[in-house]
């Protein structure tokens, strides 16, 4: 789910580029394998087989989707920003809780203290690059929303430059 997350809507993106038969066929894809996955993997290893047979099929729905776009349309859905969030996210919330996993044990408190650290950590690290995740851009989309208008709405209204 976090790699689906993570990709966002490259599969969007391409129903926007008109590839709709791309997008079919990804899927079509995805859904032979997570029978073909699922037939195999279920009777032997139960839900945990249906899990893995759903997290082959999306890794390779997106997968083939994120190609499609770098290569044969040209678009680069993960900009710089995106490699910024990923690795700011796995840091403090992987690396720290593997840490924390280690070294506190599996408890209540050790969580808390995980969860307050890791935090606090991350959302320094996100104010420092708030630039490059464009934190400005999203303040003025979500102020434009709450006021009930969009922000092409807002740029037709300030006029041509």
């Amino acid at each position: 789910m976090l790699f689906s997350l993570a990709t966002g809507n490259v599969t969007v993106m391409l129903l926007m580029g008109g590839k709709s038969s791309w997008n079919l066929l990804n899927a079509a894809g995805a859904v032979i394998v997570n029978i073909g996955l699922n037939l195999l993997l279920v009777p032997r290893i139960g839900i945990t087989g249906a899990a893995l047979a759903w997290m082959a099929s999306m890794l390779l729905e997106n997968t083939a989707a994120l190609i499609q776009l770098r290569i044969l349309l040209r678009l680069n859905p993960l900009g710089p920003g995106w490699w910024l969030a990923a690795g700011q996210s796995a840091l403090c919330y992987a690396g720290i809780g593997l840490i924390a996993w280690r070294f506190l044990g599996h408890t209540l408190p050790s969580l808390v203290l995980f969860v307050a650290v890791a935090s606090a950590l991350y959302l320094w690290l996100v104010w420092r690059a708030r630039g490059v995740l464009q934190l400005d851009a999203l303040r003025e989309a979500i102020k434009a929303r709450r006021r009930g208008a969009t922000v092409t709405d807002d740029a037709r209204e300030a006029g041509p430059r």
